[in-house]
């Protein structure tokens, strides 16, 4: 899972650590720099890395794979290791970067598409330009500013924010803290947890990449504190005269490792769109949850539920439907969770209230 701290204790083994990192990323990306070039600035960076005002470093497993340097509202330095490109680390740190150490400005290499675009996709728009960068080299590059969402409060919280409320900490919108590939959560969904609600990845447990499973969850779903997404991953096979896992404990008794096929696989867990779990849920591997449902606290979800209806147990049961079948049809076809903000805000009287005999009206 991907941990971002603020580094005061720039050890010469950290220093070390982020230069690598640097190089990496810039022989991946500064493709306008020759190695000569890119070996003068290296000498430098070392310095900038020990004296910038803050010091921002991502770790996975407790090993650095990006940082970024702070100064004021500035962002001097933003780099991701090359082998963990492309993965969302860069779009995690300077968001955290924003929000909590309000950075508002930048400066980026114009000969660097790939950060220009990076840049203008997370809210920062170019306001003027230089030939040379700041230190006179020949190198022009871009003062770019964050911009203001002026519509953000008349058509709902910024779904790319972390916290979308700074007066309810505990509350997370998912996505933007996922770090691994075979997690996929929907705009607008969150998870309520006052013990951390950006550590949801840690509730989804035994799910291990070479398995292939996904957990699939849609849009403006909200999930209580203490759920468990459980995958494949903790299935043992079933088919031989004990369904105790040898293998995992070494010894020669990996002699008996099982193939994927002998395992019990029940495929990805997929949840709706508009669903709401409650507290302690517990979700079994390959579960698909319905749009519209809601999951009572302190349930076993061992099977598929239908759309728009409640359910609740251990194992779980259906207690009713929400709405009559012709109702949960019309829902179904209507799909209000794919809607532009300003369409939701503009029926939120509607998709609020309990009257629905304008339903079939709305387009």
């Amino acid at each position: 899972m991907l941990r971002i701290r603020n580094t005061e204790n720039r050890t010469a083994g950290l220093i070390s650590e982020l230069l690598d990192i640097w190089e990496s990323s810039v022989k991946a990306t500064h493709c306008f720099l020759s190695e000569e070039e890119i070996g003068r600035i290296k000498g430098y960076v070392p310095q900038a890395l020990r004296t910038v005002s803050r010091l921002l470093v991502a770790e996975e497993d407790g090993k650095p794979v990006a940082f970024a340097g702070i100064d004021g509202q500035k962002l001097e330095m933003l780099f991701v290791s090359a082998e963990k490109r492309g993965r969302g680390i860069g779009k995690k740190l300077l968001r955290y970067a924003v929000e909590n150490h309000a950075v508002r400005q930048l400066t980026v290499n114009e000969q660097n598409p790939q950060a220009v675009g990076f840049y203008e996709h997370m809210g920062f728009k170019a306001y003027g330009r230089s030939d040379t960068d700041e230190q006179g080299n020949p190198y022009p590059v871009l003062y770019m500013k964050k911009t203001i969402m002026k519509d953000a409060i008349m058509n709902g919280p910024d779904p790319d924010k972390v916290f979308p409320n700074e007066q309810i900490p505990s509350l997370c919108f998912i996505k933007n803290v996922i770090t691994r590939p075979n997690i996929i959560v929907g705009d607008y969904t969150y998870y309520d947890d006052d013990t951390g609600a950006d550590k949801f990845e840690e509730h989804v447990t035994h799910h291990y990449e070479f398995i292939g499973d996904k957990l699939i969850i849609g849009k403006f779903c909200a999930i209580g504190k203490g759920v468990e997404f459980i995958m494949n991953g903790a299935n043992h096979r079933m088919n031989g005269v004990t369904t105790y896992p040898f293998n995992i404990l070494g010894g020669g008794w990996e002699k008996c490792t099982p193939r994927l096929e002998d395992l019990p696989l029940k495929g990805d867990t997929v949840v709706g769109n508009d669903v709401w779990i409650g507290q302690n849920v517990t979700v079994l591997p390959g579960v698909h949850i319905g749009d519209g449902a809601v999951v009572g606290a302190n349930s076993v979800v061992s099977k598929d539920v239908p759309p728009y209806h409640i359910v609740g147990g251990n194992p779980i049961k259906v207690i009713r439907k929400r709405f009559d079948d012709d109702t949960i049809a019309c829902l179904l076809r209507l799909k209000w969770w794919d809607w532009p903000a300003g369409k939701i805000t503009e029926n939120l009287e509607f998709l609020c209230g309990g009257d629905l005999s304008g339903l079939g009206k709305i387009k």
